[in-house]
């Protein structure tokens, strides 16, 4: 029981922050003001004990596609959070996205309403979960056509960091760039992608089905030249490789 609370209290001061941090912007946006520390939310117990419950319904429930809206509606009674939510929703519609992925958006989700973040989940998935002996140094990447957060086991090298798997498939390579689909496949078609491979989504000789895998290291290599890996990383990478 004490290390359940324990953790209890770690998510609410976690929540808290982040919080704190999203109503500082929309003030000072709204207002023209610095509020360094606003309180007038998260000093209401209502609002944060129903802000954590939507967190760990978002976090338990991350399939694709998911309609988390009745679960969600009837958790948020706080009128901030039901326009959050509201708006939230809204950006499922609004951002532009290839049919097939816009329909793994998950609906019923608090997400960031503004910033270079714009249409993700505003809580990520928690990183220890997916640390290993054998990942040390997992890291989070937006998928931005499903408007989602994609956790990949990995580990840093003297190149920087890099997934632990020595293939991954194209939605772990576009998030791992920060590529829309649409882009990733102009040059997968191309065969611009160094690495690239098909495999066989069959055991069967005779089916045609394959998918589009990437060794890592050829697929780094390309991202660094190309300059397309995650913002402020390539150039420090290319420059160890010079």
């Amino acid at each position: 029981m004490r290390g359940t609370s324990t953790l209890s209290t770690k998510t609410g001061e976690q929540v808290k922050r982040k919080l704190l941090h999203l109503v500082a912007q929309r003030l000072r946006r709204n207002t023209y003001r610095n509020f360094a520390e606003p309180t007038w939310l998260t000093s209401d117990p209502v609002f944060v004990s129903q802000l954590q419950a939507l967190r760990e319904l978002a976090l338990v429930n991350r399939e694709s596609g998911v309609d988390l809206r009745p679960a969600a509606t009837a958790t948020a009674t706080h009128s901030f959070l039901r326009r959050w939510l509201e708006r939230s929703d809204a950006l499922v519609d609004e951002l532009h996205a290839p049919s097939r992925l816009k329909a793994r958006r998950r609906r019923g989700v608090l997400r960031h309403l503004d910033g270079p973040q714009r249409g993700l989940p505003f809580f990520p998935p928690p990183l220890p979960i997916y640390r290993t002996s054998d990942s040390p140094h997992p890291r989070i990447f937006p998928l931005w056509d499903e408007l989602e957060w994609l956790a990949l086991p990995g580990c840093t090298d003297e190149f920087g960091w890099r997934p632990t798997k020595d293939e991954i498939n194209i939605d772990e390579a576009r998030a791992w760039a920060g590529m829309k689909s649409a882009t990733l496949y102009h040059h997968t078609w191309k065969r611009d992608v160094p690495g690239q491979k098909w495999r066989p989504l069959r055991d069967d000789a005779e089916s045609n089905l394959r998918e589009v895998r990437f060794d890592v290291e050829g697929f780094r290599r390309w991202a660094l030249i190309s300059e397309v890996s995650p913002k402020g990383e390539h150039r420090r990478r290319r420059r160890v490789r010079r």
